[in-house]
């Protein structure tokens, strides 16, 4: 039970303020380059945030379909 409050803390915290927030990175990550204000390294780092932030909510996910499946397989529920 507590894993999966975990793991839902995360896919909240990710359609509330996380999917922004990548978003936001993204867009003014390109800016910045675009416009040079930023060298490539930076905008590198900043993409990685970003990217980050989505891997987190995917890994979120993926842990609460797998802790569901393994309770339905242990369980016997299909």
């Amino acid at each position: 039970l507590q894993f999966r409050e975990k793991h839902m803390a995360a896919v909240d915290y990710y359609a509330s303020q996380g999917r922004v927030l990548s978003e936001q990175i993204l867009l003014n990550a390109s800016k910045s380059l675009s416009a040079g204000e930023i060298s490539y390294m930076e905008w590198t780092v900043l993409m990685n945030q970003s990217v980050q932030i989505k891997l987190s909510y995917l890994d979120a996910l993926q842990a609460i379909r797998d802790a569901e499946a393994e309770l339905h397989y242990i369980t016997g529920n299909q």
